[in-house]
């Protein structure tokens, strides 16, 4: 009897742990998930685009260890976006800011992710050296 209250209990806690975790992934809604491609021969894009309230925007670039990559966001006070790398997390000084310059410290995928408070138009320039 005791045996069967523990799996229940452990069953249960599993449940609302997965329920949990798809009510929040719902709430942030990722509306925009392209890869950037550079035209043959430039060094930077610029990208424009419409964000609605509560919803993120994803941007995904392949770089070079030991490149610069400089992102301006153009919009509100409330829209401002976080790069990260695969393997080194969110990188030092682009966490929440609509404006960086950051050396990349691995070679592979760089996701730049837009957030916003508000539903606003913008343009994202990306530039990589």
């Amino acid at each position: 009897m005791i045996q069967n209250i523990k799996k229940f209990t452990c069953l249960a806690l599993i449940l609302t742990t997965l329920l949990t975790t798809q009510l929040f992934a719902q709430a942030d809604r990722v509306t925009v998930d392209r890869q950037i491609r550079f035209s043959r021969g430039a060094s930077s894009t610029v990208i424009n685009g419409r964000i609605a309230r509560g919803t993120s925007h994803i941007y995904r670039v392949r770089a070079r260890a030991g490149q610069e990559m400089a992102v301006v966001l153009n919009t509100g006070d409330d829209t401002s976006f976080t790069i990260s790398g695969w393997n080194s997390g969110i990188l030092e000084g682009a966490d929440g800011v609509r404006q960086t310059v950051v050396e990349l410290p691995e070679t592979g995928e760089y996701v730049i992710q837009i957030g916003t408070d508000v539903t606003a138009d913008y343009s994202l320039e990306v530039t990589i050296n």
